[in-house]
């Protein structure tokens, strides 16, 4: 019986340090975590004034067209902590790593969509407004030489088409490509 009574203390006493030094590791993890949230917070607030900047930059220098990208940025960050507040709290846990690969999956799909439409709108400005394109080209098309000069910007192309847009007239001109010949690209230095 004493001998009972001695295995079960020594066993308790095991118990016991196995519990503390399982209570300090979790202390130590909450710790470490803690601490992530916290630089993760300090760096999108970071994030945020830099964006803000460069708003207030753009409207110094009147150049609205480069507002798209900060702006829509910021209504993303927005988007993203409400979502994060209501649906995605319950469609994703966070201890999963496939949840975090969807989360990340999710953010970055977000954000290369914002940057493609905010890039091809800053561009199509330009290229109306400004007439900064992005290519010379130099063909002939029915017996007549095309080529892009200040009144005549090309916009773009296709497998079957090339866009060219008269400034002029304001009118968009539209080139089969099977009947271009001696077709030249350029690119512009700007």
């Amino acid at each position: 019986l004493i001998s009972i009574i001695f295995i079960i203390y020594l066993v308790d006493e095991k118990i016991t340090q196995e519990i503390n030094d399982n209570k300090k590791d979790l202390e130590a993890l909450k710790h470490r975590t803690e601490k992530t949230k916290q630089k993760i917070s300090r760096g999108g607030w970071i994030l945020i004034i830099l964006l803000i900047f460069f708003i207030i930059v753009d409207i110094i220098f009147a150049n609205y067209i480069g507002l798209i990208f900060p702006i829509g940025f910021l209504v993303l960050i927005i988007i993203n902590r409400i979502a994060e507040k209501t649906v995605l709290k319950i469609i994703i846990n966070k201890d999963s790593i496939l949840s975090f690969i969807i989360y990340f999956g999710l953010q970055i799909l977000l954000l290369f969509n914002l940057l493609t439409i905010s890039t091809s709108i800053e561009n199509g400005y330009r290229l109306r407004y400004q007439s900064k394109q992005s290519k010379l080209v130099c063909f002939y098309y029915n017996g007549k030489t095309i080529k892009t000069s200040k009144k005549t910007i090309y916009v773009g192309e296709t497998k079957k088409y090339i866009f060219l847009f008269d400034k002029e007239n304001e009118e968009t001109l539209i080139f089969k490509t099977d009947e271009i010949k001696d077709l030249k690209f350029i690119l512009k230095n700007n």
